[in-house]
């Protein structure tokens, strides 16, 4: 809502600035309207309404509807809640409010303004449906090209079609601007170099939805086995590497959350640059075991590693936590909890490790390769899958980047 009231705030100081002077006649605000959500025109029955997404629009009537960005950020667009309440908000409200100018015969036109975060994101609810494992096309829509050859050609575009222009930051074929494959969008403020490093940083997952207006859905997980073809490292080398780096124990504790979850504890290290896996515990455990477990693991890696504890919303992994940062024997340990949000947000969670792999930033210790990698590839996102070592892994990347940690030389 504060959103909308910003634009339609600066709508109307434009149009109380230039409106005497920019039209073939006088356009003045209504004296009785001038509110920045809510203004009128003089003498005239157009006007301005502005809402946040799902905010109270029934009731009034557009001859333009105009949507910008309705999802901020995300881990509102990869919720299905978030896109249930979007479908909801576009078939049964904001369509509906569509009115035709009756006296100059003009029918109600919508413009759609989206940085495309999700495959199903409310221009994918528009766009596209699905039908089992196929995706096909849902409201009827041209490009931008082919609607212009149309209108040049003296044809029309019917009533209802969606006319899609997509300017990716990086050039694809067939450009509608007529770039060059890779040619940067507005090179004066973002060069190509800086957007390919950009892309190096982010994963090419998030950047072909931010950047270049096309989400993908993960296919086949979003790690992909490829990316560690050369990140296998044997144990003793592994050592050698990360003998004088920065370390972190992230555990992730099963038997604090749902019956027959695993506890899953990742050691890892940071030089910078890349991120090294030495160590992986996944074991099933009793809440006693888990306990031993714990201290004996804290006590083995020393002071200087910094421990992490992953704690989902409920009391019992704060409860869980406390006990071990009071605990006689941990003293002087730096253990913390990692405060993450409901479980259904693990996708948003492993974009830092993610970045890392593909960009082949991921070293991992002969012994634990395996059935790390083997997790990691079988990851999607969703719920119910077993992702216990991966919630480590994501988890000790997100400490080492958020914010990136320097390492002394």
């Amino acid at each position: 809502a504060a959103f909308s009231r910003k634009w339609g705030r600066r709508c109307r100081n434009l149009l109380k600035k230039y409106g005497l002077t920019l039209f073939e006649q006088e356009i003045e605000l209504s004296e009785d309207s001038q509110a920045a959500s809510n203004w009128n025109i003089k003498n005239h029955k157009g006007g301005l309404f502005t809402s946040g997404t799902g905010g109270a629009i029934l009731g009034e009537g557009a001859n333009l509807f105009i949507i910008d960005d309705p999802t901020k950020g995300f881990k509102k667009a990869n919720s299905k809640t978030h896109q249930q309440e979007l479908n909801d908000w576009w078939f049964t409200e904001a369509k509906t409010r569509l009115d035709a100018d009756l006296e100059k015969g003009i029918k109600p036109g919508v413009i759609a303004i989206f940085q495309r975060l999700n495959k199903w994101d409310l221009a994918g609810q528009i766009l596209y449906k699905k039908e089992g494992d196929k995706t096909l096309p849902n409201e009827p829509q041209m490009p931008l090209s082919e609607a212009i050859e149309v209108l040049r050609n003296g044809g029309t575009i019917p009533y209802g079609t969606w006319v899609i222009l997509n300017l990716p930051a990086l050039a694809e074929e067939n450009d509608p601007l007529g770039r060059e494959p890779g040619e940067a969008l507005w090179p004066q403020k973002v060069p190509r170099e800086e957007l390919e490093q950009t892309r190096s940083t982010m994963g090419s997952f998030r950047f072909n939805a931010v950047y270049q207006g096309n989400p993908m859905e993960p296919e086949g997980g979003i790690f992909k086995r490829e990316w560690f073809k050369k990140s296998k490292v044997p144990d003793k080398k592994m050592d050698e590497l990360v003998k004088d780096l920065p370390s972190l124990r992230y555990w992730d504790l099963g038997a604090s959350g749902e019956d027959g979850d695993n506890t899953a504890a990742n050691l890892s290290y940071w030089d910078g640059e890349y991120i090294y896996f030495r160590k992986q515990l996944n074991k099933g455990l009793t809440p006693l075991q888990v306990d031993k477990y714990f201290v004996d693991i804290t006590l083995r890696d020393g002071k200087q590693t910094v421990v992490r504890i992953e704690q989902e919303p409920g009391a019992s992994p704060k409860v869980l936590i406390n006990k071990f940062q009071r605990h006689k024997k941990l003293r002087g340990y730096r253990i913390r909890p990692d405060k993450v949000s409901k479980a259904g947000d693990k996708l948003t969670r492993s974009f830092d490790l993610q970045a890392l792999a593909e960009d082949g930033k991921v070293l991992i210790a002969e012994s634990i390769y395996d059935m790390v990698v083997n997790e990691l590839v079988e990851f999607t996102g969703e719920e119910g899958g077993t992702d216990n070592i991966v919630d480590t892994c994501t988890g000790a990347s997100r400490y080492w980047l958020r914010p990136k940690r320097r390492v002394s030389a």
